[in-house]
């Protein structure tokens, strides 16, 4: 005959049984709460750098019609706050154009990357895979700030240009996906008409 536990034993059961339930759930949803906060945070970077990566699409495109045998040249500005401008200026030195160009940011990927390791292996890949795209933005924004005041020469500088706005292309259609797959609206995101217009023609190709 099986014998029967005290009311002691078996109510220490319950309770234990109880606590580790709840210390369960409370964990899941702590583990919730951080990927939310991390999949927000990643989305506010993400916004911010497809407003840089339109600013220097913008940039090379009006950096593609330089003509240095003409005398026009192109020249880095380093403003107010850090902030970085891009001219184009005739042989009179009169100003053509220009723009902002805006840093890439990082800092979230870099600080969240081993949180979402811990959490979630698959938002992990997906973070990295988009860590490695805002990496190859900030590469082309780099090379068009030491380059564009250097006055390349007529043969690589036109290369550069092809090569980075095909790019851009690539780089602002994955970002968009990831913005969507970490929760955010299609339509937050800017896409310039002109990037739009490459994108579905070098697809089309």
């Amino acid at each position: 005959m099986l014998e029967i536990l005290p009311i002691a034993t078996v109510v220490a059961i319950i309770v234990f049984i109880t606590k580790e339930t709840l210390e369960f759930f409370r964990r899941m949803g702590e583990r919730r709460r951080k990927k939310r906060a991390i999949k927000s945070l990643i989305r506010d970077e993400l916004r911010a750098n497809h407003l840089a990566l339109n600013l220097i699409d913008s940039a090379i495109h009006s950096a593609s019609q330089l003509d240095y045998r003409e005398g026009t040249t192109g020249s880095i500005v380093a403003g107010h706050g850090g902030r970085t401008h891009h001219r184009i200026i005739d042989k009179n030195g009169e100003i053509l154009g220009g723009g902002m160009i805006r840093p890439v940011k990082t800092t979230e990927y870099q600080r969240l990357l081993p949180q979402a390791a811990e959490l979630d292996f698959k938002l992990y890949e997906e973070l990295r895979e988009g860590h490695g795209r805002i990496q190859e933005l900030e590469h082309i924004v780099n090379s068009f700030i030491e380059n564009f005041g250097n006055a390349p020469d007529d043969q690589w500088w036109p290369g550069f240009c092809e090569w980075a706005s095909a790019c851009l292309c690539d780089i602002s259609k994955d970002m968009v996906e990831q913005y969507v797959k970490l929760g955010g609206d299609r339509s937050d995101i800017r896409v310039p008409p002109g990037l739009i217009r490459r994108s579905a023609e070098k697809d089309a190709a």
